[in-house]
């Protein structure tokens, strides 16, 4: 049985991508050890699913419709730096989500629960809305220079995204990174 690597996702604006890929630019020099993400792949993740067989994409699509069809398009800020699981030992930098925050959890507490009406196991873990900017090294110590980000950055507004759709993507890992394909697309009911 074929598998394929997936999660389902909502796209930035092109502002908004801008705005973090300078970001990324002036923090290259002071973290030489991060693996920066590129502008391209950079994206709010709501579900990642794993290695998963390629037939689950027909239920995937049965579950996501069935939530989007109730829902109109939802208008969200990216705004401030952090780290997980904490800025003084990142393993992964980001920038999160302030307005619109909770109609994104919202969103993705319903795509669990028409998930689960397929039997996909439900996330453990808080969903925290956020964009992956950086990752770091497993068992890297703490940087002083990570904990006191300037407050203009730890403040920073990336921009403000109306998102019209989630998109289902798999992701083929390579040596130069992860590649993204989109498998599939849904519109929210406008």
């Amino acid at each position: 049985m074929q598998s394929v690597r997936l999660f389902l996702a909502i796209n930035l604006n092109s502002n908004t991508l801008n705005k973090l890929s300078k970001t990324t630019e002036e923090l290259k020099n002071d973290f030489p050890d991060a693996r920066w993400c590129k502008k391209n792949a950079m994206h709010l993740t709501l579900k990642f699913f794993g290695t998963i067989p390629l037939i689950s994409v027909v239920e995937i699509g049965k579950a996501i419709s069935s939530v989007v069809s109730k829902m109109e398009p939802i208008r969200f800020e990216v705004r401030k730096v952090g780290g997980f699981p904490s800025l003084d030992n990142p393993r992964i930098l980001w920038a999160g989500v302030t307005e619109g925050k909770e109609k994104i959890i919202k969103l993705t507490q319903e795509i669990s629960n028409a998930l689960e009406e397929y039997d996909f196991i439900p996330e453990r873990k808080k969903f925290v809305p956020h964009i992956t900017i950086a990752r770091f090294k497993r068992g890297r110590k703490g940087n002083d220079e990570i904990i006191s980000l300037p407050p203009q950055l730890t403040e920073r507004s990336f921009g403000i995204t109306e998102a019209n759709e989630i998109l289902l993507y798999s992701s083929d890992l390579t040596e130069n990174g992860p590649l993204y394909s989109v498998v599939d697309r849904w519109s929210f009911n406008d």
